[in-house]
């Protein structure tokens, strides 16, 4: 089971391969990678284990290793994109750097987030139990509180402290620089604990995330908080809304893989309640809105789900069996999610996170072992390897695996040139990661005299030498975001 790391993508109708012919010809442009890119999971496990493995896209997984934490209760991990390093959050107010998770795993810093503890007033203790990753920002859920943005610079991460939220602490002093405060009002007893940001960018700068209480109770339908400008230096809680009606049927508990986004799209995101499954469309963020519910079993034992790379298909663990379905991007529609396959797998444990890898592809974790499955979409879904989990873990609270769904890019990075005054430009400009259909523009700046952007191209005759800079942004039918800026040089006549 292999994968392309990239796929060029541009102008063209989404399907099910995530592989988009351009605007005018016909056929899809894939263009992989020299060699597959390194697949790995983390697993957080037990009270203190977080387990690293090998080569799960293949029928061969295997462990790296594991590290041990003192006093922890391990909940959230997190790989950073490159691979280079990995986040887990141990419960306890601290956040562990895992250097080396795809080869050699070892903790090689953790980084104390006890002071933010103070932002809920001298009482107050902070818990941290969700963490995630997109680009080079990562957010650490704080209880009822707010969260922490962190920032990585050259594999290192730290508090972004670009940020500033307005007003007090409820101690009474002013919040600290890094911390992203929720004003709660209907939610007072809301602990939020799952956190899930989209792989795709606002058109308007930064990410979106959502964070999710875990615990259902009863008279409680479960709550979220919607923030966007993740990654800036101004992030802004848009909405916190405690009454969103997610089907649930009875009480319980939905694990740190309780929410997913849909890798295409930063207004889609999918929530496990207890019972089922509900589609949240963030088209507004300021008035996020339950589209559709799906009820999968009556058991009230739904730990998890993840979004296909294509963005369409769900997988939702549910208890020792994990159900396929499909119509995340269907826009329009209330009705619930198709179901397209179930599988039990092999070790008869319970499911607790899970994962996907490549469409159809997917990685699950219990208490027992990490299993690697294929054709998932199919009514033939296959286990292709398994490697048993480390000590004896009650269960995985958390998985996360290398490579992620990247979000969309445009190439090339820089333009062939310099050009000269005269002569033909017709350079073509893709968009490499998720599927959709992109529309190209300028977004600021302007070209040189005599070119102008022609669908996906740059094209035309300059008329005047000199430099300019420009920014061309794509972005998708379901408001993903790529832009990149350039520099254009034009020499005069020869």
């Amino acid at each position: 089971m292999t994968r392309n790391s990239m796929m060029t993508v541009v102008a063209g109708v989404l399907g099910a391969a995530s592989v988009l012919a351009l605007a005018s010809p016909s056929s899809a442009t894939v263009r992989p990678s020299a060699k597959a890119p390194v697949s790995g999971a983390l697993i957080a496990a037990g009270e203190s284990t977080t387990q690293a493995f090998g080569s799960v896209a293949t029928s061969s997984p295997h462990s790296l290793g594991t590290v041990i934490s003192e006093d922890s209760d391990l909940s959230g991990t997190a790989y950073s994109p490159s691979g280079a390093n990995a986040l887990v959050a141990l419960g306890t107010a601290g956040l562990e750097v895992i250097s080396n998770p795809l080869t050699k795993p070892k903790i090689s810093r953790v980084l104390d987030l006890g002071s933010f503890g103070g932002e809920g007033g001298p009482d107050y203790s902070f818990y941290d139990s969700g963490v995630a990753i997109a680009g080079t920002t990562a957010l650490v859920t704080g209880d009822e509180q707010g969260l922490v943005q962190l920032t990585e610079s050259s594999g290192s991460w730290k508090v972004d402290t670009r940020v500033h939220s307005k007003g007090l602490a409820d101690g009474g002093w002013p919040q600290q620089p890094g911390w992203i405060a929720f004003k709660l009002t209907g939610a007072e007893a809301t602990t939020f604990d799952g956190v899930a940001i989209s792989p795709v960018r606002l058109k308007s700068g930064g990410y979106e995330a959502v964070t999710i209480d875990r615990d259902f109770s009863s008279g409680d339908p479960g709550a979220i908080a919607v923030i966007t400008g993740v990654g800036t230096a101004d992030p802004k809680v848009t909405a916190i809304a405690s009454s969103l009606a997610f089907g649930r049927i009875g009480d319980g508990d939905v694990g740190n893989g309780g929410i997913a986004f849909s890798p295409v799209t930063p207004t889609r995101a999918v929530i496990a309640s207890p019972s089922g499954v509900a589609v949240l469309n963030l088209a507004n963020p300021a008035n996020p809105v339950v589209q559709n519910t799906t009820i999968v079993g009556s058991d009230d034992d739904v730990e998890a789900v993840a979004v296909s790379p294509g963005g369409n298909d769900v997988a939702v663990a549910e208890g020792d069996t994990v159900e396929v379905l499909s119509g995340v991007l269907q826009a329009s529609t209330t009705a619930p999610l198709a179901e397209v396959e179930t599988f039990t797998p092999a070790s008869g444990d319970d499911v607790t996170d899970l994962a996907y890898l490549a469409d159809g592809d997917l990685v699950t974790a219990d208490g027992v072992q990490l299993e690697t499955w294929t054709a998932t979409t199919t009514p033939t879904a296959a286990l292709l390897g398994s490697v048993a989990l480390a000590g004896s873990p009650e269960a995985a609270n958390s998985l996360s695996v290398r490579p992620a769904e990247p979000g969309p890019a445009i190439e090339p990075a820089t333009l062939p040139g310099p050009f000269r005054v005269g002569t033909k430009v017709d350079d073509k400009l893709t968009v490499i990661g998720p599927a959709g259909t992109y529309m190209f523009s300028v977004s600021s700046g302007r070209l040189p005299a005599g070119l102008k952007l022609v669908s996906n191209a740059i094209a035309g005759k300059p008329t005047a030498a000199g430099t300019s800079k420009v920014t061309i942004s794509a972005t998708n039918q379901y408001g993903g975001s790529a832009s990149n800026a350039y520099v254009i040089k034009v020499l005069a006549k020869a």
